[in-house]
């Protein structure tokens, strides 16, 4: 009586190697995926795009005009100044006035 528990333990454990055994084939067996390709067009966060020429000095200008401003801040006044050219002299001469048309601090 007691070789029973052993031989349904054995069993069981076959059983099971069995079992991961046939996952781990089927794992190996899917398709691969095919590289991807990269488009020099789509770049930046969220598919955003990449920065127009225009867009990254306003970012450049930005970094000396708030040098406390975050990363973030700055990209969304360059964005800002780079699409609206009637803010221009304020961007240029007036940056946290743009950040608060936008509805950021410099703390943002």
């Amino acid at each position: 009586m007691r070789n029973r528990p052993a031989i349904s333990t054995a069993a069981l454990a076959a059983l099971f190697l069995s079992v991961v055994a046939t996952a781990s084939g089927q794992t190996l067996q899917q398709p691969a995926q095919p590289p991807q390709k990269l488009d020099p067009g789509e770049c930046g966060a969220a598919g955003r795009g990449c920065a127009s020429d225009r867009e990254k000095e306003y970012m450049h200008l930005g970094y000396k005009l708030l040098p406390q401003s975050s990363s973030s801040a700055i990209a969304t006044y360059a964005h800002a100044c780079a699409t609206k050219p009637e803010w221009r002299n304020d961007c240029e001469k007036n940056a946290t006035l743009i950040l608060q048309r936008l509805g950021l601090t410099t703390e943002d």
